[in-house]
């Protein structure tokens, strides 16, 4: 009777001990999505207007036809901005280009405004620091699980591995 009451002892705690790092995992899967999900710092948001700002700036026309000793007079298309194959882009870009300014100073206003309105951000270096420390624990969570899994089948049991589980825990792989 001792032996078995043991068993059966061991059997529930093994399931409720099974069952609370499963939450744990679903608990710290959800935390990693939050993070990733999370959007960037307004000045990281106006670093990146300021490299796509700088790569309009280098759509800047060919002026040379202005210096042109023949007499003729530049045309869009000599600026480089037109070409019959493609104008509608080329357009675009030199309207672009030339309210480059105006389109900084607009995007800038808004980028803010929006930064004001979303609450939390997040730095991608503060991400990335995050998401590491967030994934280690995920991993020696889904480690327990998987001791806990063998120790379920040591008793009998035949627990299921999560589908999702990686695969360096149930494998006990190190990095």
């Amino acid at each position: 009777m001792k032996a078995a009451r043991k068993i059966a002892t061991a059997i529930a705690g093994f399931d409720v001990e099974l069952a609370a790092v499963r939450e744990r995992i679903a608990a710290l899967k959800d935390e990693i999505a939050d993070v990733e999900s999370t959007p960037v710092s307004v000045e990281e948001a106006l670093q990146r207007l300021d490299i796509t700002m700088s790569r309009i700036r280098e759509l800047e026309p060919s002026v040379g036809g202005f210096f042109a000793t023949d007499g003729d007079h530049p045309t869009l298309a000599s600026l480089g901005f037109l070409r019959p194959e493609n104008g509608v882009e080329r357009a675009g870009r030199a309207l672009v280009w030339l309210l480059a300014d105006l389109l900084r100073d607009r995007l800038q206003a808004a980028i803010i405004e929006h930064g004001a309105k979303i609450g939390a951000t997040m730095s991608a270096a503060a991400r990335a620091e995050r998401l590491k420390k967030l994934r280690a624990d995920l991993l020696e969570l889904e480690r327990r699980e998987e001791q806990l899994i063998c120790a379920g089948e040591d008793l009998g049991l035949a627990p299921l591995r999560r589908p999702d589980a990686d695969p360096r825990a149930i494998l006990n792989i190190s990095e």
